[in-house]
């Protein structure tokens, strides 16, 4: 140890966290202690015996130049048990690595090949494309003793060629006229090394298929954790959906039901167009929807669509303004027929009309398979390239719409989305 230790007080020497084993595995040590230069104390012990083993059975030859794959070694203790402990953790400082050495390549012995909980598999290794007797050598990278020698037969490729001659022959004799057959060696020599090819071959892919199926669970396992984690998640989105609910009680001025919001319009906006609009629609018989639609007329903007949270609703509110909200949107110019209430509504004051025919839509597509139809929009970056921190989308694609208003369209084809959201949104950006 080369360091001079003092006696305590008790007559003791503490040798804690100073001592420390170097040999490797299955090697004797001895501590001794030494009084000037007389040994006053010596100890010998030895320490645990380790084992390299292949658990993968090696075939008894193979084709030169072939590749030998999914080799697994384990590292054993005295019982034979394998040593969980032999695992390769770089963070920890535990270097468990393996190496193997060949005597046709030296690349081989670059390559390191970690343990795992006392296993360390080696996904292929490259034979030599010369035949005979190949030999290399596995032993762990730190405890050189922890080794196996193994050898292994290469035969040569075999190249199989047409050859008339080795077949047997069909003729007719001269005299009887009957069929004949010549049989040729040839045949039997090349029988031999063809099926031992083929059964070659059949072990190679049942080792494949082997190391297939085991790939295939475990990417069934990840798949189950997957699923789990999105039923987890679409739990998760309910629960949100239903804590929604209770705000349209909390701020029904700002996430209310279109009945509640229509009866809100009626009182404080008596004898305009807006409340004309709401007694029309509650007189029509169901689907009012549809049934005012046919006519040209499809609502109030503050009635069309919906936001996810009260605070969006407030801030588009404020936005768009009272009388914006009060607009009513039609598909063209002629409001509708000339029935009393229609003709009371263009009579009243005056009001805004949004007609769809008449404005300029949104012409750069939709998002591919989106339900909601929603624009095709790229999101802002700034100068260096980087999303802009905070942005949350464009105002036009976070109102959400109905299925029946989803059905809305222009004489152009063209959506609500595309024409009055577009033409009162813009661009703006949440």
């Amino acid at each position: 140890m080369g360091l001079n230790q003092k006696v305590n007080s008790c007559g003791c020497i503490d040798l804690s966290g100073i001592l420390q084993v170097t040999a490797g595995y299955g090697k004797t040590i001895s501590l001794s202690v030494m009084s000037g230069i007389d040994e006053i104390f010596k100890k010998e012990s030895q320490t645990e015996r380790r084992e390299l083993m292949l658990l993968t059975k090696l075939p008894e030859c193979c084709v030169a130049g072939s590749n030998l794959t999914n080799l697994i070694f384990k590292v054993t203790d005295s019982d034979g048990v394998m040593d969980t402990s032999i695992h390769h953790d770089e963070k920890s400082g535990c270097f468990h690595t393996m190496s193997i050495e060949t005597d046709s390549s030296s690349d081989e012995s670059e390559i390191r090949y970690a343990f795992v909980h006392g296993s360390c598999k080696v996904p292929t290794l490259s034979l030599p494309e010369r035949e005979g007797v190949f030999s290399f050598k596995v032993f762990h990278s730190r405890f050189p003793e922890l080794h196996l020698s193994l050898k292994i037969q290469l035969t040569p490729a075999q190249i199989l060629q047409r050859d008339e001659t080795s077949y047997s022959r069909m003729g007719l004799t001269p005299k009887s006229k009957m069929a004949s057959t010549t049989y040729s060696p040839a045949l039997s020599s090349q029988t031999g090394p063809s099926l031992r090819d083929v059964a070659q071959f059949t072990e190679s892919f049942k080792e494949n298929l082997i190391g297939y199926s085991e790939h295939r669970v475990e990417i069934d396992e990840r798949l189950h954790c997957l699923e789990a984690e999105q039923n987890q998640a679409k739990e998760e989105l309910r629960t949100l959906q239903a804590s929604l609910e209770p705000l349209g009680a909390m701020f029904p001025e700002c996430l209310s039901t279109k009945e509640s919001m229509m009866k809100q319009i009626e009182e404080k906006h008596h004898d305009t167009a807006a409340s004309v609009f709401c007694c029309l629609y509650r007189k029509s018989p169901p689907p009012q929807s549809l049934f005012l639609s046919k006519k040209g007329v499809f609502g109030l903007v503050a009635l069309l669509g919906s936001v996810a949270s009260t605070s969006l609703s407030r801030v588009l509110s404020e936005y768009l303004g009272e009388d914006m909200l009060l607009a009513l949107v039609c598909k063209s110019a002629q409001i509708g027929p000339n029935n009393a209430e229609f003709l009371r509504l263009q009579s009243n004051h005056r009001f805004h009309v949004l007609c769809l025919d008449a404005i300029r839509p949104w012409k750069d597509g939709l998002l591919e398979n989106d339900p909601q139809k929603k624009l095709a929009m790229d999101d802002p970056k700034l100068p260096d390239g980087d999303p802009i921190p905070g942005f949350k989308g464009y105002a036009v694609n976070m109102i959400d719409l109905a299925p029946e208003e989803l059905t809305v369209q222009t004489y152009s084809g063209y959506g609500l989305r595309e024409t009055l959201f577009y033409n009162l949104f813009g661009n703006l950006q949440v």
